[in-house]
């Protein structure tokens, strides 16, 4: 029963999540999901040692543009932890990281569960620490059809490579009322394959 709910929020969140691709480029597609083999900081409560373990594994997506029936292929992970946020964004909230390739162009998507980014119309800088290395700040703009759960990063293709030679990703953002938090990513097994 639990996988099998786990499975029906996985298919959940690809949707909502494809849905904002569609809104950020304006075209429509459709969905399969295929599953890979296999301490925040805040102002609220946090549960640091919370795993995820399930969707901790990337998850890779097959849709296909509904005009164009052109191929749309994407990668996504959940972060291994949960930031508790306060009300009405309380209960744990994750952070998921989506890649999409179509036609050669490649994008990147960062999605909060429950919150809203604090990133204004001229984008907003999110912390990324790749393994042990010193925290970098990227780039990411709003979405286009105006929803405040989700970020693009700029510049995908080069984190989308990068991801391939590291283990460990944390992401830092600051999310409205509830200050920065930090999310981990296990990023080992990525098959940037999957994408062409």
């Amino acid at each position: 029963m639990r996988k099998i709910l786990g499975i029906v929020l996985l298919l959940l969140v690809a949707v909502a999540i494809w849905s904002d691709f569609e809104h950020h480029d304006g075209k429509a597609a459709t969905l399969s999901v295929n599953r890979a083999s296999s301490g925040p900081e805040n102002n609220g409560p946090s549960n640091p040692g919370e795993k995820n373990s399930e969707d901790a594994t990337w998850h890779y997506l097959t849709t296909s543009d509904s005009l164009t029936d052109q191929p749309i292929k994407g990668a996504l992970i959940f972060s291994t932890n949960k930031a508790n946020f306060t009300w009405p964004y309380d209960g744990g909230s994750n952070l998921s990281l989506a890649f999409r390739r179509r036609g050669g162009h490649t994008d990147a998507m960062i999605v909060i569960s429950k919150g809203q980014f604090m990133c204004g119309i001229d984008g907003c800088a999110l912390g990324f620490r790749f393994d042990d290395g010193p925290v970098e700040s990227i780039r990411a703009v709003p979405s286009g059809a105006g929803k405040s759960d989700v970020v693009f990063v700029q510049n995908a293709l080069p984190l989308l490579r990068r991801l391939q030679r590291v283990h460990h990703l944390r992401i830092a953002a600051t999310f409205y009322d509830n200050g920065r938090s930090t999310f981990d990513f296990d990023t080992d097994g990525l098959d940037i394959h999957q994408l062409d």
